[in-house]
C-alpha cells in the first residue's frame, strides 16, 4: 500500500512532468539540479515538507498554484530532470 510520501512524489513527478519540464531551457534544468543539490548537502532536505523554498527557485514560482515548494517537491524534481537528461525518451 502506499503511504503518504510516496503519494506525494507521484503527484510532484505529474506536477513537474505535465507543468514544468518543456518551459524550461537546458541551462535551467542543470541550474535548477546545482541549487537543489547544494541544499540536499546541507539538509535533510527530502524530508522537508514545511519549508517553502519557492524563492529560491523562481523558475519554478510561475508553476506552483500556491506559491509554495517543498524540499521534497525540490527532491523529486532533481530526480525527474537527471533522468531526463540521463536517460532521454
Amino acid at each position: 500500500m502506499e503511504n503518504e510520501t510516496q503519494k506525494l512524489k507521484r503527484f510532484y513527478k505529474r506536477w513537474y512532468t505535465e507543468e514544468v519540464e518543456e518551459k524550461l531551457t537546458i541551462e535551467q534544468k542543470l541550474n535548477i539540479m546545482r541549487r537543489i543539490s547544494e541544499l540536499r548537502h546541507k539538509s535533510s532536505l527530502c524530508r522537508d515538507q514545511e519549508r517553502n523554498y519557492v524563492d529560491q527557485f523562481p523558475e519554478l514560482k510561475p508553476y506552483s498554484d500556491k506559491g509554495e515548494i517543498s524540499g521534497l517537491q525540490l527532491c523529486v524534481v532533481m530526480d525527474v530532470i537527471f533522468e531526463e537528461l540521463h536517460f532521454p525518451a
